[in-house]
């Protein structure tokens, strides 16, 4: 994990992985719940680790889909690949380079924070680096005291 703008490591990024389930419905996959999470914290060194976790379906009975990812560091935007053909890399579990771009106005703060979700099916004791950091960031904000 680097800054975009300096491509120097960033410490102290959350991200998380998770994972959810469904169910089969007569319109497709539907309903479901929370699966598995796992969440760290970036090193001095920008890198993280993730373990791979299998995602399967057993026709007429469940699917596991993900991971979905959330990146986060207060003041810092929407992650990318510094690479646009990262993607497989990443998909594949090899190291890849992820930048975040530094958000400089609080405007660009606030328009980044009202875009950023995760599922409110992961417990909140599965994301208390995340949930630490948010709060953190809405105190800076101004949007809670």
């Amino acid at each position: 994990m680097v800054d975009a703008e300096t491509a120097q490591p960033l410490e102290g990024v959350v991200v998380l992985a998770y994972w959810q389930w469904y169910q089969p419905s007569l319109g497709g996959w539907a309903g479901g719940g929370f699966h598995a999470a796992e969440e760290v914290v970036t090193g001095a060194d920008g890198r993280f680790r993730i373990r791979s976790r299998w995602s399967y379906t057993i026709p007429l009975i469940v699917k596991v889909a993900g991971p979905e990812w959330v990146i986060f560091k207060p003041g810092y935007g929407a992650w990318r690949f510094q690479a646009p053909e990262d993607w497989k890399k990443f998909e594949d579990g090899r190291e890849v380079v992820i930048e975040l771009p530094p958000l400089k106005t609080k405007e660009q703060r606030l328009e980044f924070h009202d875009r950023l979700s995760w599922s409110h099916v992961i417990p909140r004791d599965k994301i208390p680096n995340l949930l630490k950091a948010w709060q953190m960031d809405r105190r800076f904000l101004g949007l809670e005291r």
